[in-house]
């Protein structure tokens, strides 16, 4: 039995079937139902009764969970305990693609002038990769757009921008709908990007289902392709604006479609900050006036 059967266990208890528990751990399904029978054949207890294939905690099950729960907060604490030990002088910072192109160097250079001898370490990532290190205490704290998802997670709300849409310079700027933009090919970033999130949600509740062409992590990637006429990009205004105005894209007013959004500072709930965070944080909260 390792640590990590423990946190299956756990997220299984909390789930309605097994493929809820790997989205939510984001592990496969068959990994999660091996992780449940090791830990099943080891202790030879049944943990789960599994009617009509739902989970529900057998008797023997939900006397185990407690402990389980108990080992999996010990870690915690002990790992949390040793985080700030170990973090002295050191800030490890995570920024979405967004945030870490157009914002992360102006509040870098600002915190390195305050605290020169404070070594900061940045993490650019997606934010669902950033909301689970920061619950992982592999990060200090981030900073991402759009929401978080999990209780232990720590929010302070900053200044917003938006999204816009984007076609090959060569097109005239055009209103059109979110159906009508749906059925074009559409140049959009990855699942779990608070970006793609906020596509996906503006655009479903206008009844618009999307289906991208082509999905990247890089919104660079995804600029070149609605120049070279491959389709529409959905991406941050401040990150099209150069191209814009170069020409090369030309902005698709999309009506019905609200694609505002906020950048948030996410931290683990139960962590302390330090003087350095503090400050850091305090830099971020300003950003708009430091660029």
């Amino acid at each position: 039995m390792t640590l990590r059967h423990l946190r299956i266990f756990a997220a299984l208890s909390g789930s309605e079937s097994v493929t809820a528990a790997s989205v939510k751990l984001g592990i496969s399904q068959p990994a999660v139902s091996r992780a449940l029978s090791e830990l099943e054949a080891e202790y030879g207890v049944k943990l789960f009764e599994r009617p009509g294939h739902r989970l529900h905690l057998t008797e023997s099950g939900a006397e185990l969970l407690k402990y389980a729960e108990r080992i999996i907060s010990e870690f915690e604490s002990m790992k949390l305990a040793a985080r700030m030990l170990a973090s002295k002088n050191t800030l490890d910072v995570g920024a979405s693609i967004t945030v870490g192109s157009v914002y992360m160097p102006v509040w870098l250079k600002r915190f390195k002038e305050e605290s020169p001898d404070v070594d900061v370490r940045v993490k650019v990532a997606s934010s669902d990769r950033l909301e689970q290190m920061v619950l992982d205490l592999e990060l200090d704290f981030a900073v991402i757009e759009g929401k978080a998802h999990q209780p232990d997670i720590e929010i302070r709300e900053l200044y917003g921008d938006s999204l816009c849409a984007v076609r090959a310079g060569n097109f005239p700027p055009e209103s059109m709908t979110a159906a009508q933009v749906a059925d074009l090919p559409l140049l959009l970033r990855e699942k779990g990007s608070g970006t793609r999130e906020l596509v996906d949600a503006a655009f479903g509740a206008a009844g618009a289902a999307v289906s991208p062409t082509l999905e990247s992590t890089d919104t660079t990637a995804l600029i070149n392709a609605a120049a070279a006429g491959l389709g529409v990009a959905v991406i941050p205004k401040r990150l099209a604006e150069p191209r814009i105005k170069a020409g090369d894209v030309v902005e698709i007013t999309v009506t019905g479609v609200d694609l505002r959004r906020r950048f948030v500072v996410i931290r683990h709930k139960k962590k302390t900050p330090s003087a350095e965070e503090a400050r850091f944080i305090e830099i971020v909260s300003k950003g708009e006036k430091t660029e």
